[in-house]
């Protein structure tokens, strides 16, 4: 297979999920939509909900888009050269299509707002970057979003084929102690090494390191996107790293 049938193939792997996703979105729309009609008290609002939902179903996607197809074109002579250039030419064009898609939704859910303001969805841009709403030509602002939101899309897609290609080249030990591990030092050692030892100053400079690298604490969005830049740069080349000497596991 070349790279085209590569990509097509596994594109054609997303489209069917991406279906569904978006048909539960509209559903649920329509449902709290409805419900705002029949009851005048109710209101239905999200705060970058969309995209956020959008966040954690691309890293979902990534995190189950190697085993099936890296078996499947093994079998069918496809090198893992073509099959990882296809993959993330997928990624890519998931990532920009659904990015366009949530900004078209987010701005009908703003004229159904000038329509009755119970019924509101606000971005994801517009609730970490709100003062750019303000300062910044609509047309210009949107362009913006998308941009930014395709960059965070696309990264959440690495991130979690990252994840899934590193667990499949992990043995059985290696998988159950990175499982118990990682959580345990994230959820309940640092905590405990913050409380007892810093006394809350990590936690509080974690927090500004997070908030400065996703543009929230500066207000400027392009060090969001220099940060997923980076982050999708060595998503990238780690995965290619453990792909390039992948073989089949039985």
């Amino acid at each position: 297979m070349n790279i085209k049938a590569v990509t097509k193939y596994q594109i054609n792997e997303y489209v069917k999920s991406v279906r569904i996703y978006y048909l539960v979105i509209l559903l649920v729309c329509l449902f709290f939509g409805t419900l705002t009609i029949i009851n005048s008290n109710s209101t239905f609002r999200t705060g970058g909900g969309l995209e956020g939902s959008t966040i954690i179903f691309l890293f979902i996607l990534g995190l189950n888009s190697f085993k099936e197809s890296f078996f499947m074109m093994l079998q069918n002579g496809t090198t893992r050269k073509s099959m990882f250039i296809g993959r993330l030419a997928t990624i890519v064009g998931t990532g920009i299509v659904m990015a366009l898609i949530d900004r078209f939704l987010v701005n009908i859910g703003g004229l159904l707002y000038n329509i009755s303001d119970r019924f509101y969805i606000i971005g994801l841009h517009e609730m970490i970057f709100d003062t750019r709403a303000e300062s910044l030509h609509i047309v210009i602002f949107n362009l913006e979003a998308i941009l930014i939101t395709m960059s965070v899309y696309i990264t959440a897609m690495l991130g979690g084929y990252f994840i899934t290609t590193a667990y499949y080249r992990m043995n059985k030990m290696l998988k159950i102690a990175v499982s118990i591990s990682v959580p345990t030092s994230i959820f309940i050692l640092l905590p405990i090494l913050d409380s007892a030892v810093f006394k809350g100053k990590l936690s509080v400079s974690i927090g500004r390191f997070i908030s400065y690298i996703l543009g929230n604490r500066t207000g400027n969005p392009y060090i969001l996107l220099l940060t997923c830049v980076v982050l999708m740069a060595v998503s990238v080349g780690l995965t290619w790293l453990l792909i390039r000497k992948a073989v089949e596991k039985k």
